[in-house]
């Protein structure tokens, strides 16, 4: 596995944020209750950040090859 330096890891810090907050909203607007801390609906929401963050890896992963 190849180090990322500062820029991954914003990368991955704005992921995980993003994917938290998508899955808070989602939680709400749906009504859908998985873990709830008074209302923080923090078990969908972490399942937002590890969604966000595992199509963000994955996505990182494709080298661009540069043509002759």
């Amino acid at each position: 596995m190849e180090g990322g330096g500062f820029g991954r890891l914003l990368f991955y810090l704005f992921l995980g944020w993003a994917g938290f907050a998508a899955g808070h909203w989602f939680a709400g607007s749906y009504g859908w209750k998985l873990m709830d801390i008074g209302p923080l609906h923090f078990g969908l929401a972490s399942l937002g950040s590890f969604i966000f963050l595992g199509v963000g890896h994955w996505l990182s992963l494709i080298k661009v090859e540069k043509q002759t």
